[in-house]
């Protein structure tokens, strides 16, 4: 193995304006470059914290648990509010009390940051938390 270590972008899901079936190729391309990556370190699942907890933001977290894969969530648009919606912290909450309840007794929530790219909140705690993956990544066995 090489020191070359990579952020990753994948496909994402919810949201994207595309057909089923190109999102299907998505989801089974992305679901094999997690189970498949002998080198994955772990998983930034970014979750809209302006919105309401969604059942697909949910389902991933629970396939990373299912698949033993390590992920933290990095909620984004903290700085945002639906007209009438709740809070963004109240949003964050609803969602981590739902993966806590996935992952199952005493193991609580997830890792969590918060972030607002417009107003630059979070960006210290989320590099920190890079910084650390990156650790873990040069600790790796050959």
């Amino acid at each position: 193995m090489n020191d070359s270590w990579y952020l990753v972008d994948l496909p994402g899901y919810g949201y994207a304006r595309t057909s089923k079936q190109t999102a299907q190729v998505w989801n089974d391309f992305t679901r094999s470059y997690f189970l498949e990556r002998e080198t994955l370190v772990a998983v930034l699942l970014l979750v809209d914290a302006s919105i309401p907890t969604r059942d697909v933001d949910v389902q991933a977290a629970a396939w990373f648990e299912e698949a033993q894969i390590p992920y933290a969530v990095v909620f984004t648009k903290l700085d945002k509010r639906k007209r009438g919606g709740p809070r963004a912290e109240e949003n964050m909450q609803q969602f981590l009390g739902a993966v806590a309840d996935v992952r199952g007794p005493g193991l609580g929530a997830p890792p969590a940051l918060a972030t607002s790219s417009r107003e630059g909140r979070g960006r210290e705690a989320l590099l920190q938390h890079i910084a650390l993956l990156r650790r873990a990544f040069e600790r790796m066995p050959e």
